[in-house]
Parts: C-alpha cells; structure tokens; sequence
C-alpha cells in the first residue's frame, strides 16, 4: 500500500497515510482536529537507488543471474 500525504484545510497539520491505491481523503478526520478536510498533497517519488556497478537497483544487468539482489526479494 503507498503512503500517501495530506494536509488539513482547517488546521494546517501535515500528516502521512498508508491507504489502498485509488482512496480518497472523504471521510478520514484530521489526526489534530478531527476536521474532516484533508487535501492530498502532491508528492516527489524517492530517487532510484543504484546497485554495484552504477546499473539501476534490480536490473538484469545489474547481476550474472539478472538480480542485484538490493531488494533482498530473491534472496
């Protein structure tokens, strides 16, 4: 699930959600108001790392049996 981030229209507070990709802010209270006027914010995605070798984290190229193995997932 992403986080997502938002910010309350009546208190200013920032706050960071884990929700299922799709779901809107309706209906979830501010953590420091309880308004119900949160407003998603649009967020910078994270860099991509770069595993040994300057290839991109978890290209084929990256690794002998096409894993570089950064992820831990084929390990």
């Amino acid at each position: 699930m992403p986080l997502y981030e938002y910010s309350c229209e009546q208190c200013g507070a920032v706050v960071e959600l884990l929700q299922k990709m799709g779901t809107t802010e309706a209906g979830v209270p501010c953590p420091s108001c309880q308004g119900e006027r949160l407003k998603k914010k649009l967020s910078v995605s994270a860099p991509a790392r770069q595993a040994e070798g300057g290839a991109p984290c978890g290209s084929a190229s990256s690794a002998p049996h096409g894993c570089s193995g950064c992820c831990g997932s084929c390990q």
